[in-house]
């Protein structure tokens, strides 16, 4: 078995470093509500910001780690991504972002934490709230006239005034599990951007189970993992850490959708598809996004304008060399999925598409990487992700037989692609 890695490309066994970037962009969101302005905000949220503000302060001293998860929560995550990228106006972004995230705090961090916190009064409406813990949305008279957050727990307040303790509010199931997977399969959407769409040939990502029974959903998932294991089981030991949401978005045997958002991190989009082996390649593309998204949070990889297009593989549209990097970045890794799905003889291969698949995706990656390498202006990050990019995808090229390369008139050779220059 080949040892093909990189940076956060595929990962070494063991290897941490996508855990650290997830780290590292929650503390950039921590930054960004601490330093939060009050100035321009609404009467009522400039006062519950300034009161949140305190709070995470001295959680952050009392129980980082704690705190640090719960902003990662998959409910958090969306509207934390829109505070720190300014992806909707702050007062929409912190009415999204609070409620779930009080709920998060009040089941993740340690009691003596909270009660050095004190309290954490949200005097602001509330229209919806999850109760991971419980697998669902919380059903309740809404909008809710706010939530309390102390060292028993969170509590909503009622239009009425009374306390109700999220436990004894009743939960309509949303969240159902995905094989050994955490990350879950959700029937209602945390992100506020999940409408926005990028690409030509859809309409958004409305949740839409495709008169499929959830049953169909996870086992099909489950199935998909399971290819993934078998063949890159560094690439799904990472899934277990970044893959939190899974929204099923509609089911078409013939065409298969996936999308994620840059605000978004672990938070992917897939339509249920008949072959194991396009959900395994979904699994792995969406997640990979989420990989590199986390870390464009944190630094840029390219210094081209995204005015500046370019002719992508991929895509029917013209794309900014950036897009033509997360290409590159969710395909490689798939080709790495085919190459040892063939070297173990995996039933998958016994599909007479599968050698047609394999070498696409290799011409697609090869193409790929040759418009990134002429047209890429790079950030130090940026080449490090190039460099690896390059290594994985020379290696699952020299694996290719010549027959596999010969009906579309590849020579391998020419695919290797050489390093970018450097910054």
């Amino acid at each position: 078995m080949s040892a093909a890695t990189g940076f956060l490309v595929v990962p070494r066994e063991g290897e941490q470093l996508t855990a650290r970037v997830l780290r590292k962009s929650r503390l950039l969101g921590a930054r960004a509500l601490l330093t939060l302005p009050s100035r321009g905000l609404p009467p009522s949220l400039a006062g519950a910001s300034t009161q949140l503000r305190r709070a995470l302060k001295t959680l952050l001293g009392a129980a980082p780690e704690e705190t640090l998860r719960a902003l990662g929560a998959p409910e958090v995550v969306p509207w934390l991504g829109c505070v720190v990228r300014g992806s909707l106006p702050l007062d929409e972004g912190l009415r999204g972002l609070v409620p779930p995230l009080m709920v998060e705090l009040g089941t993740t961090v340690p009691r003596p934490a909270l009660e050095r916190m004190g309290q954490l009064l949200w005097d602001v409406p509330v229209e919806r709230l999850a109760d991971p813990q419980r697998g669902g949305e919380l059903r309740f008279d809404g909008p809710a006239a706010g939530l309390l957050l102390d060292a028993t727990g969170v509590e909503l307040r009622d239009r009425s005034g009374a306390l109700h303790a999220l436990a004894d509010l009743p939960v309509e199931r949303t969240l159902h599990d995905v094989g050994p997977l955490p990350g879950r399969l959700a029937l209602r959407d945390a992100n506020p951007l999940f409408a926005l769409e990028a690409h030509p040939d859809k309409q958004g990502n409305a949740v839409d189970l495709g008169d499929r029974s959830v049953d169909a959903w996870t086992s099909a998932l489950a199935d998909a993992l399971a290819a993934v294991e078998a063949a890159v089981p560094a690439l799904a030991a990472e899934m277990r850490e970044s893959l939190c949401r899974i929204l099923p978005v509609g089911h078409d045997e013939r065409v298969h959708m996936s999308a994620s958002y840059v605000e978004a991190p672990g938070t992917v989009y897939l339509s249920l598809h008949p072959s194991t082996l396009t959900l395994a390649e979904a699994l792995i593309h969406e997640t990979q996004h989420g990989k590199l998204n986390a870390l464009r949070w944190l630094d840029p990889l390219l210094t081209n304008d995204r005015s500046e297009t370019v002719v992508s593989p991929i895509r029917p549209d013209p794309r900014p060399v950036e897009g033509v990097l997360l290409a590159a970045h969710a395909f490689v890794p798939v080709a790495l999925l085919h190459q040892r799905l063939a070297e173990q003889q995996h039933p998958l291969t016994r599909n007479p598409a599968f050698d047609r698949r394999r070498a696409e995706v290799l011409a697609t990656n090869s193409d790929a990487l040759r418009t990134l390498h002429r047209f890429g202006r790079w950030t130090p990050q940026g080449v490090r992700v190039f460099e690896a990019l390059q290594s994985v995808h020379d290696e699952t090229v020299l694996a290719a037989d010549d027959a596999l390369l010969r009906p579309i008139r590849i020579d391998a050779a020419a695919m290797l692609t050489p390093s970018p220059p450097t910054p």
